[in-house]
């Protein structure tokens, strides 16, 4: 016969083992890759996917992001006929101009070519190009949250 503190024990440590293993498999899962597949509102052509995410998304070109930031948004839009638009957006809390200075010096020296800059009195967007891809960067603030960086890729 098995003395029932030892047997308690075993359960303990048995537990204890399963908890391990479970947040392990939690912890190494790749969270980014995986979308949140959302139902396609009727102002979207039929056969649209539409994918959120809680990073970047798997294609997004992670250089062109510089400040590590919390993104308000991530997510995809897939048309039926295969042609995707990423969007992904931050609240910074550095000054519009500040921001703007920064890509524009930047994203030259990461491999884009910037095409355009367009600024008014509180939005500015630069528009940029590598290879066949597209990235237009709207900076605009938010009243009394910072300043919004919403990048929209296309490839």
């Amino acid at each position: 016969m098995i003395n029932n503190t030892i047997l308690r024990y075993f359960y303990i440590v048995l537990i204890i083992l399963i908890v391990l293993l479970l947040g392990v498999f939690f912890y190494t899962r790749d969270s980014s890759e995986e979308p949140y597949q959302v139902l396609t509102s009727s102002v979207y052509e039929k056969g649209t996917k539409v994918d959120l995410y809680r990073d970047l998304p798997p294609d997004f070109p992670q250089e062109i992001v510089l400040e590590d930031k919390v993104l308000d948004y991530s997510g995809s839009v897939i048309n039926p006929q295969g042609k995707t638009q990423t969007t992904v957006s931050y609240i910074s809390d550095k000054r519009s101009q500040n921001i703007v200075d920064i890509y524009i010096k930047y994203l030259p020296d990461v491999g884009w070519t910037v095409v355009e800059k367009i600024s008014y009195p509180n939005v500015s967007i630069i528009r940029a190009e590598k290879g066949g891809d597209k990235v237009i960067v709207s900076i605009a603030p938010v009243n009394g949250s910072g300043v919004m960086v919403t990048f929209q890729y296309e490839k």
